[in-house]
């Protein structure tokens, strides 16, 4: 079976390749990460001074983002017919009274994030609107560049934005719909597991940190290697308790390779009892057909057929009229049949929707009096009830995307599915259809206490909450410590000791165990890497006002989360999310890795996001340096040991002198103080920030050109630093 499609400019390519042929992304390493700013400064200055060629001669011109050029399964969404489709409904629509002419234009970005958003910032002057990205890994720079240019973004990958109208979700939110659903079967505990191509790895980890925000305990969060020694590497690391697996990868069922050799090899090591649930991610961005339809995946008595008793199918609820065949037939000059009709991905109607919603909105806009411009086209979504390709679009007053989903099932021997609850999004309520779930054994895994579903629940061990009237307010307090979702004490059954050379701590000088010359310990747990950062000594009674909330719900991709304390005879540490590859100093101090500028960027670039994030949340960091920046296999670095001074002021604990060599990153200021250097400011910060990038910079300590020792030094940059003080920043 052959078949192609009709690019914008005329040319046709197979769906599958690239235009120098090559069919599959490579994996990008970390020294290409999507940090392009430092290096595509003179390309947006040049693209700025260019005419906006995106309103020219009466058009309207909107770019359909995604990996059409390097993916198969996505390339078989058909987005250039998808959206033609749509662009020709809307223009013959005779309730919209366009201004201009709507345009389509495929804008294939590569499977990689850099080059995604290098394409993006290409398109600048030549798209009013776009639909996309694809890819969350740069829906906020995406969306922060949108509103500079006075764009806007249509996408079914990003999360809702925080404000400001430049990026609409043209789906609820799809973590928030995995949420309902495990709160009404009562399955708490998850881990989540994404192919290694960076769409599906970037969608894992916006899908645990929206899980980790509503306080569910999400365990492993993991991309697989290659081939099957990947999958088995992945399953050994479930634990064996029972578990929901998000599977983030192309569904088995539309010819992901990856989601099949997983969920093969689950069945031929005998996790597909029951035991564990596995829920595909990519399902719930459209609407699977499910109606008199067999696949063809499941259609052969053999391991996956089996194994999909284990897996439930969560979809968007669709017409019971199959479109797609329809859609050829009113595009014969935009299709080119081969022998038979491909077999085309259900993301097809997703782009439609979203391009249909797009010409609604700007509609709205220009009936409004905003004329033809793409900005701030989220303002007009509200209160719509149009016809989409598989169900109508409906939003709600504020925009927000109203949809229903139903939860699809097999039997372990058939090749068809079946639903048996539904979801809608405009109650977030899951109500049971006439058909009961299929489970593996019998019987669905056990619920776990519905305290994980409700911050404002006391959660015990059990099945069932329980509330103890006659427990003091300490009582309650302590209890909170040691159970429920937002419990901070670790125990010893949680952790695994294990001991590194001093070259790899990464706090100051001085951090042995009870105020021993110990070497750094590392801790590890069953759902993440932990490590202890600052021990200090004190009885568990009095960390009942440690780690306050504000602490506690920092979450972002470049700040190490903190998990909770860690406390035994004669030691009470903090712990914080461990990174495999040490801190940033030892990247720095290795001769035997080669640090380019692109790599430079990129880590300099974390930091600056992480402090940025710190600051935005007024949560000062006060110790910032080199040793507190810790590297993770991704290369991806965190800034960590934040929280510190709170911890001390918490205890009433003193504050230790640190050794000489500690205060270089320290601002002037603050080393003006008598006695220990004051708490941290946002000033302070940006001081220690400066000296990093001089680290990085140079790959030498800092100020190492003075031919100073620690000592002497930090006098000197107070007096270097006298003109800074009080100097807003």
């Amino acid at each position: 079976m052959s078949w192609y499609w009709m690019l914008p400019h005329g040319k046709m390519c197979l769906p599958c390749q690239g235009p120098w042929g090559s069919t599959f992304s490579h994996l990008r390493t970390a020294f290409f990460r999507p940090l392009l700013s430092v290096v595509l400064w003179g390309a947006l200055l040049w693209a700025g001074s260019l005419p906006d060629l995106a309103q020219g001669a009466g058009t309207f011109t909107l770019g359909v983002l995604g990996p059409w050029d390097c993916d198969p399964i996505f390339a078989q969404a058909l987005p250039s017919v998808a959206a033609q489709l749509a662009v020709d409904q809307a223009n013959q629509d005779s309730s919209l009274v366009l201004g201009s002419r709507l345009v389509s234009v495929v804008l294939p970005t590569g499977c990689d994030t850099p080059h995604a958003l290098a394409t993006f910032l290409a398109h600048k002057n030549t798209i009013a609107a776009f639909v996309g990205p694809v890819n969350p890994g740069y829906c906020q720079a995406a969306a922060l560049l949108a509103q500079g240019w006075g764009k806007t973004l249509f996408s079914w990958a990003c999360g809702a934005p925080e404000g400001g109208s430049e990026l609409v979700p043209t789906l609820p939110s799809a973590a928030h719909v995995l949420l309902s659903i495990m709160r009404h079967f009562g399955w708490a505990h998850v881990a989540i597991v994404s192919s290694h191509q960076d769409i599906w790895v970037a969608t894992a980890r916006q899908v645990a940190m929206t899980l980790r925000t509503h306080g569910l305990p999400v365990g492993l969060v993991t991309s697989l290697g290659p081939g099957e020694q990947g999958a088995t590497e992945v399953l050994e690391h479930l634990p064996l308790l029972p578990l929901v697996v998000v599977l983030c990868m192309h569904s088995a069922l539309l010819g992901g390779l990856e989601q099949t050799a997983l969920l093969s090899r689950a069945w031929a090591q005998g996790l597909a009892d029951g035991r564990l649930v596995f829920l595909p991610y990519d399902t719930m961005l459209f609407a699977l057909p499910y109606r008199n339809h067999s696949y063809l995946a499941l259609g052969n008595s053999g391991p996956l057929q089996e194994v999909y008793d284990a897996v439930l199918t969560i979809s968007l609820e669709s017409d019971p009229v199959d479109k797609t065949a329809l859609a050829f037939r009113e595009l014969p000059l935009y299709w080119v049949e081969g022998p038979s009709l491909p077999q085309v991905s259900p993301l097809f109607g997703t782009i439609y929707d979203a391009v249909v919603l797009l010409a609604h909105a700007l509609n709205r806009s220009e009936s409004h009096g905003a004329g033809l411009s793409g900005a701030r086209l989220g303002d007009h979504t509200g209160a719509l009830n149009v016809a989409g390709f598989s169900q109508r679009i409906r939003t709600d007053e504020k925009g927000r995307r109203l949809a229903q989903y139903v939860i699809l099932d097999t039997d372990g021997r058939g090749s068809q599915l079946v639903p048996t609850h539904i979801l809608d999004t405009g109650t977030w309520q899951v109500q049971p259809l006439d058909r009961a779930i299929h489970f593996p054994g019998g019987a669905p895994p056990a619920r776990d206490s519905s305290c994980w579903f409700d911050p404002k629940m006391l959660c015990v061990r059990g099945n069932s909450p329980f509330i103890y009237p006659f427990i003091s307010p300490l009582g309650i307090q302590q209890l909170r410590l040691v159970r429920g979702p937002h419990r901070i004490l670790l125990t010893a059954q949680e952790l695994t000791f294990i001991h590194r050379p001093p070259s790899r701590r990464v706090g100051g000088a001085g951090l042995g165990l009870a105020g021993q010359g110990a070497d750094r310990t590392l801790l590890q747990g069953p759902r993440c890497g932990l490590y202890l950062v600052q021990p200090w000594t004190s009885p568990w009674g009095l960390l009942l006002c440690l780690l306050p909330q504000q602490i506690r719900e920092l979450r972002h991709e470049n700040v190490a989360a903190c998990l909770g304390v860690f406390v035994a005879p004669g030691v009470s540490a903090l712990v914080l999310e461990h990174c495999a590859r040490g801190s940033l100093e030892d990247l720095l101090r290795n001769e035997a890795l080669r640090l380019d500028w692109t790599f430079k960027a990129s880590l300099l670039l974390d930091l600056i996001r992480g402090m940025r994030y710190l600051h935005h949340r007024h949560f000062p960091h006060g110790r910032l340096k080199s040793r507190n920046c810790v590297v993770d296999g991704r290369f991806v670095l965190k800034v960590t040991d934040h929280g510190y001074a709170e911890l001390l002021d918490a205890q009433r604990a003193p504050r230790p002198r640190p050794a000489p060599e500690e205060l270089l990153w320290t601002a002037p200021e603050l080393l003006r103080a008598p006695g220990a250097p004051g708490r941290g400011t946002l000033k302070a910060d940006i001081f220690s920030i400066g000296i990093v990038l001089q680290e990085v910079l140079t790959r030498g300590p800092p100020y190492s050109s003075s031919g100073l020792s620690a000592e002497g030094t930090a006098p000197l940059s107070s007096l270097l630093g006298l003109s800074l003080a009080g100097v807003p920043m």
